[in-house]
């Protein structure tokens, strides 16, 4: 385990750092890229390909009739990107003011992190794995595995989408009463859901000696686990090496 701890240990040290820089970069990478769209260049990336829609933003409008549609691929995938468009507009717009404010580019970058640029890199993120799950599930046969993943595919939607709802609002581009059923969906859908969570689980688990969770032992003999666990820690039935300092101090009192 020494090797698996000192991982922990380093990615731990670090783990604000690295995703701070990693959103930093991802949103640098779409601006940069929206900057060549805008120059009339080429942009090769198949994750912007929802920079085709960003110049229609303000007039693009989705219908959402009932809980059906929103089991569309098309729909859900139409949401995310109707999101980062915006996004980028808002980003766009919020850089322009603050240089216009004569800020330097560098802090005007800084100011449109929070609220802007960062939720733009999360929302991009998040459309790629939509985008990564679609191509996975759609490369299945019909089966019941195929049914499960779909509606964890929607879920993972609309929980995504759920977080932004004020963004969809947005121009009109859903009415309010999508809002609604976009929650009253997610709700369904827990419901759905569960009786596979099992399998579900089963299917992906790590190995009890890697998921170290004597309670979710897999060959079910939970308290025998746990007491199995506490029972072989180092030090389990001694006593710390800082006893007697308690010892004496309880004494004087």
């Amino acid at each position: 385990m020494i090797g698996v701890w000192r991982n922990n240990n380093d990615i731990n040290l670090t783990w604000e750092g690295d995703n701070t820089v990693l959103i930093q970069q991802t949103a640098r990478f779409i601006m940069n890229n929206l900057k060549r769209k805008m120059k009339g260049k080429e942009v090769k990336f198949n994750t912007l390909s929802f920079f085709k829609k960003f110049d229609e933003v303000s007039s693009a409008k989705l219908t959402i009739n009932d809980a059906k549609d929103l089991h569309k691929d098309e729909n859900l995938i139409a949401m995310m990107e109707y999101r980062i468009n915006l996004l980028i507009q808002k980003c766009v717009a919020r850089l322009t003011e603050k240089v216009g404010e004569k800020l330097g580019v560098f802090d005007a970058w800084n100011e449109t992190q929070t609220f802007y640029l960062q939720n733009l890199a999360k929302s991009y993120g998040e459309l790629y794995v939509l985008n990564c799950f679609k191509s996975k599930i759609d490369q299945l046969k019909d089966s019941p595995t195929k049914k499960v993943l779909h509606d964890m595919f929607v879920m993972f939607g609309l929980v995504s989408l759920e977080k932004d709802l004020v963004l969809l609002r947005e121009n009109d581009f859903i009415l309010s009463e999508s809002c609604d059923l976009i929650k009253n969906e997610i709700i369904k859908l827990c419901a759905v859901i569960k009786p596979e969570l099992i399998t579900i689980i089963d299917a992906i688990a790590p190995p009890d000696e890697i998921l170290q969770a004597p309670l979710g032992s897999s060959k079910g003999f939970i308290f025998d686990s746990y007491l199995n666990e506490v029972y072989s820690a180092k030090g389990t039935f001694e006593r710390p090496d800082w006893w007697e300092i308690v010892h004496h101090k309880s004494l004087n009192k």
